[in-house]
């Protein structure tokens, strides 16, 4: 989509609808900013078809760049291309409320009973599947994105080298060579 295209519309759902599902992706997507993402891709694009995968994309490349978490980025970007500005206070809430709840519970218990050792297995244990989610979801994303050899290139050497030297001027680097190679 180039910048100067408007967005194409998307199916309307009604606040109490996005309420609910975005209570169900809050409440489903533990470990982190990418299983929110993976969740929200899930929920939204491939089981109830609101938003085109490329919509998600360019609202996951938006919330990359701007300040602040990538998920509740993503989460807001999604809200308020199904609702407007209401569409994305409901789903921020929504989404963040059963983490909230979550760490007051938790708190609660661990400033209660001490020790939380008891725990750390099942932890351990939710990791790999994570992992997983967070993987099938960066394929299904990559496959959706990707569409020749410059691209994939381009791609993987981006990840690679954000690895290797991370931090801002990388960043920078990157964006300027994505930009040349984008207008070749």
């Amino acid at each position: 989509m180039r910048a100067d295209e408007p967005l194409p519309p998307v199916t309307q759902v009604t606040l109490a609808t996005l309420a609910l599902l975005f209570l169900r992706i809050g409440c489903t997507s533990v470990g982190g900013f990418m299983a929110m993402v993976a969740v929200t891709q899930q929920v939204i694009v491939e089981r109830h078809r609101l938003l085109p995968e490329s919509d998600l994309l360019d609202g996951l490349a938006l919330a990359s760049i701007l300040p602040g978490p990538v998920a509740i980025n993503v989460v807001a970007y999604t809200g308020y291309r199904l609702r407007g500005i209401g569409g994305a206070a409901v789903a921020i809430l929504c989404a963040v409320l059963p983490a909230f709840v979550c760490i007051v519970l938790l708190g609660s218990l661990y400033f209660r009973f001490g020790s939380m050792d008891v725990l750390r297995p099942l932890f351990l244990g939710i990791t790999p599947a994570i992992v997983a989610v967070v993987l099938a979801a960066g394929c299904r994303l990559w496959s959706a994105a990707v569409h020749d050899w410059r691209q994939a290139a381009l791609g993987i050497g981006a990840a690679l080298a954000l690895t290797a030297l991370p931090g801002l001027p990388t960043t920078l680097a990157l964006m300027a060579v994505a930009a040349i190679v984008g207008c070749t």
